[in-house]
């Protein structure tokens, strides 16, 4: 099993220059604190673990040895951590591990922490857009993208992931849905910067569900995505819903796809 104690004095030895490293630092130690109590008290105010809330296997999915799992967005692989940490602890089978980010720093400080896995040391970090996934067709066995789709290309990651799944293979996805930007904006309203900040993502959803475009422009490009919008888009690609989470403010739903 992995030495949380290791663990924690990498995590202290990162470089946490940026604000994108010290979030995922953050991360990595919320994560490690529930380790540590031997727990979980998911809510809608963080529900990063279990990072993956369901047994693959129950919807018919084994992971084997010779499986791969992709974590698209891995924030330095703190979500790939929980998940093998909690398939050791059932017994499970331990797949190939994979996290890609386009943030150098994420795969750096993933690359650094994987050191202390332990027996999840079969894990990979490789920089890598979700636009444009260096991968093989019907090569990966379960997708998670957790958090990825309000702040990438919608259309060209959905493209990528139909390509690179397995038939029959599973992909986790979690959104930000209207709800958490209303509560955040009508939150902020007395610092204008921080309430333009969410505004402008309830705006680009909008825009989205309207038009059916995601806007290009940087300043827009993140979206509000309803629950209903994700799976219709979904649905567009041979991904067909199959588990859903219970959260308003970041739901969760997972989708097989079928290529026959």
């Amino acid at each position: 099993m992995p030495d949380l104690l290791k663990l924690r004095d990498k995590l202290k030895a990162c470089d946490l220059a940026d604000d994108s490293c010290r979030y995922i630092a953050q991360m990595w130690n919320y994560t490690l604190e529930m380790h540590e109590r031997q727990t979980s008290c998911a809510d809608e105010f963080c529900d990063a673990i279990p990072y993956v809330p369901f047994e693959p296997e129950s919807y018919g999915l084994d992971l084997g040895k010779d499986s791969t799992v992709l974590d698209l967005g891995c924030l330095g692989g703190y979500g790939l951590y929980d998940f093998a940490h909690h398939r050791i602890e059932s017994g499970s089978q331990l797949p190939d591990l994979i996290g890609v980010d386009r943030n150098i720093r994420s795969v750096e400080m993933g690359r650094d922490l994987a050191e202390c896995w332990g027996d999840c040391a079969n894990v990979t970090f490789k920089q890598m857009d979700s636009a444009y996934l260096g991968f093989a067709p019907e090569s990966i066995d379960l997708v998670v993208a957790r958090l990825l789709l309000p702040y990438v290309s919608v259309s060209k990651t959905l493209s990528e992931i139909a390509r690179v799944l397995k038939n029959k293979g599973i992909v986790l996805f979690q959104i930000h849905s209207f709800k958490y930007y209303r509560d955040f904006c009508l939150s902020s309203i007395a610092d204008p910067g921080r309430c333009l900040y969410y505004a402008r993502a309830l705006l680009s959803g909008m825009a989205f569900v309207i038009t059916h475009h995601q806007p290009q422009h940087r300043w827009f490009r993140e979206i509000a995505m309803g629950r209903s919008t994700l799976i219709k888009l979904c649905r567009k690609h041979g991904m067909v819903p199959i588990w859903e989470g219970g959260f308003r403010r970041k739901p969760m739903v997972a989708f097989r796809i079928s290529k026959t």
